[in-house]
């Protein structure tokens, strides 16, 4: 079965939105981080920027890309055919899919020279960014996305 046409503004949310997965875990890790430090009274360790970003987004991306291509596009799709394509489905759906990609991944996600915190309450977090960010990719001047269902 052929996949449907998607148009220049969904493919672009598509190939963008991922993205913000690496990106928002390497914020949640700082800014945790850095809050944990100062309340335990410990010294906050600068590691440089751009080595931590490109670990994440190293790591992370194709994680987010996988997730978004096996979970999110199909999701997006049956939600488009059925005129749902609004804040609170893509929401649920981000929320779960971050859930299941936190709980499939952390097993694998500690070892012995590293280890990356991934607690199911985090992936849940980054599926609602990564699916509000898609929406506001969808939208085109404060458009509604294509095929909008009910109101919002």
């Amino acid at each position: 079965m052929p996949l449907p046409r998607l148009t220049p503004r969904e493919r672009r949310a598509l190939l963008l939105a991922p993205l913000v997965a690496p990106l928002a875990h390497g914020v949640g890790l700082a800014v945790f981080g850095a809050v944990r430090a100062l309340t335990l009274g410990q010294s906050v360790r600068l590691v440089p920027p751009p080595l931590v970003l490109g670990v994440l987004f190293g790591i992370g991306a194709p994680i987010a890309y996988g997730a978004m291509g096996l979970l999110g596009l199909p999701v997006y799709l049956a939600l488009r055919r059925a005129r749902r394509v609004a804040r609170l489905p893509l929401w649920s759906a981000g929320g779960i899919i971050g859930a299941a990609v936190a709980i499939v991944l952390r097993p694998s996600l500690r070892g012995e020279l590293f280890s990356i915190p991934f607690p199911v309450w985090e992936g849940i977090l980054i599926g609602l960014v990564t699916a509000e960010v898609f929406l506001w990719l969808l939208r085109d001047s404060g458009e509604r996305p294509p095929d909008a269902g009910a109101a919002e």
